[in-house]
């Protein structure tokens, strides 16, 4: 079941790093490129799919990576950037990477995490100290902001971003 759903999703994305998508029915059928996100959509089921199977244990701050991506926290975000009314133009969700060599906003291949059957996480993996974790999210919300800023112009500001979830990625063992 979860080979054919991310099969199905990974063929709906195609080659694309960021995919639009809405719960409004109404948007959705006046944009071509916009994929509705109801029940009968394949990216819907293949994410209920993922939060209810069985392997999935309720975690959702650790993903344990058969693959080495040189990760080692990933970050979701909703960014809004608004027009000089203050009326939000442009919203994108975006998939923050964070590793050794620094913070990328949407790299190539950021959803083959998320599309991958992940491995069984060990139950005892030490915690992270807190000097380690503002470090990080100081790191994350530096990257988004001037990913923000990049895509800014003088019509379109910077409103607000929207952190969904940070997570740890560990690497499997060999």
């Amino acid at each position: 079941m979860f080979a054919v759903l991310a099969a199905k999703f990974k063929s709906i994305l195609g080659q694309a790093s960021i995919l639009e998508a809405t719960t409004d029915r109404v948007v959705a059928s006046n944009r071509s490129n916009t994929h509705l996100l109801d029940l009968s959509s394949p990216k819907t089921q293949y994410f209920i799919g993922q939060a209810t199977d069985y392997d999935f244990g309720g975690l959702s701050a650790v993903i344990n990576s058969a693959q080495s991506t040189g990760h080692t926290e990933i970050n979701t975000s909703i960014m809004k950037w608004q027009d000089l009314q203050g009326n939000i133009i442009k919203k994108q969700l975006c998939i923050c990477c964070r590793s050794e060599d620094g913070v990328k906003v949407n790299p190539k291949g950021a959803l083959d995490n998320f599309l991958q059957k992940p491995l069984p996480i060990d139950s005892s993996l030490p915690s992270p100290n807190r000097e380690h974790c503002k470090q990080v999210i100081a790191e994350i919300d530096l990257g988004l902001s001037e990913y923000m800023a990049i895509n800014s112009n003088r019509y379109l500001m910077p409103s607000d971003v929207n952190w969904v979830n940070v997570a740890t990625v560990t690497q499997a063992e060999a």
